[in-house]
């Protein structure tokens, strides 16, 4: 009896003491596999259209005393529309921060005025976007870079694309990552730039005249242990020309503004998005379509039997004047 009684109480003991190991198991393994987020499962912020009113885009931004200098933008605006006067074949790079200190209003302002010069420039002939004309990548960039569009270091992507149909190519969506890689996007750029001559030899395209990156950010740098700089000097160096597009917003300062006109070329190659945008609404009072200078971007077609006469190193080169379609 007494025996019954022992083997009875080791049997409920050692039940206990197996329990309370399970019990003890479930629980590390429970901590140590909670979900722990990450950049990857941040939800995207889809901007609004960008003429949705809630979308607003200032004329001009004095950030910090940052955006000050008004001869910053037409200066810097002058320059960029003189490389596409003098240089009829380009490899275009533009470069968009989509880092999570860039709002949606930002990014999106940011872009109109891209896409706004792309159309001028078309409107006027001095840039033509083509299989053998000029060549357009588009990459954006926070933590990690992302090659959105890319018609310069990839074969048959330039054949179908014109200066109608880029704007599909711009994102919509900004992706809050934090972390803001300008070393690792500019070296990215320079790879696509260094792949042009292969794939215009491939396409039977001519070889570009000129490369030009415009680099669009509010001048944050998290790359550990890189220089932006020194990425920056390589490409000016293949040669190429770098301009910036400082993003007018509470994080932009004069540190980070210096550090964009150090990427560029020089200080005058450098403005706010504000400055470039009071700028080039001067240039776009030539367009006679009034009702579509700004926000918009077409819809556009080329005129058939009309060119626009430019000379190139003493060769006369015809190009199509893109015109609206409302005007035809």
């Amino acid at each position: 009896m007494l025996r019954a009684v022992v083997s009875v109480r080791i049997t409920s003991w050692c039940v206990f003491k197996y329990l309370c190991v399970l019990l003890a198991v479930s629980s590390v393994q429970s901590s140590t596999t909670r979900a722990v987020p990450t950049t990857s499962s941040m939800t995207s912020r889809t901007c609004p259209p960008l003429q949705d009113p809630s979308i607003t885009c200032p004329s001009i931004q004095k950030q910090g005393g940052v955006c000050t200098d008004t001869n910053a933008g037409n200066a810097t605006l002058n320059n960029f529309i003189n490389i596409c006067k003098q240089e009829n074949i380009l490899d275009l790079i533009f470069v968009i921060d989509r880092s999570v200190s860039i709002t949606c209003e930002m990014f999106h302002c940011s872009v109109d005025v891209i896409k706004r010069l792309i159309r001028y420039l078309s409107s006027t002939g001095d840039l033509v976007i083509g299989e053998r004309y000029s060549h357009v990548s588009i990459i954006t960039y926070g933590v990690q870079d992302t090659v959105v569009y890319d018609g310069i270091g990839v074969s048959g992507q330039a054949e179908k694309l014109t200066s109608c149909n880029l704007q599909s190519k711009f994102p919509d969506t900004v992706v809050p990552t934090a972390g803001s890689a300008l070393y690792t996007v500019l070296e990215r750029a320079e790879t696509i730039f260094k792949k042009s001559d292969q794939v215009r030899k491939d396409s039977n395209s001519p070889r570009a005249n000129k490369r030009v990156v415009l680099l669009v950010s509010d001048g944050e740098e998290t790359d550990e242990g890189s220089d932006a700089k020194e990425i920056a000097k390589i490409i000016r160096e293949l040669p190429a020309t770098i301009l910036s597009m400082a993003q007018d917003g509470q994080w932009l300062n004069i540190k980070r503004k210096n550090l964009l006109i150090s990427l560029a070329d020089d200080s005058q190659h450098c403005a706010c998005r504000s400055q470039w945008s009071q700028a080039l609404e001067e240039y776009e009072k030539e367009i006679p379509d009034t009702s579509m200078r700004k926000y918009t971007f077409g819809p556009w077609i080329w005129s058939p039997g009309t060119a626009h006469q430019t000379n190139v190193n003493g060769t006369v080169h015809a190009k199509p004047y893109l015109t609206p379609i409302d005007a035809i």
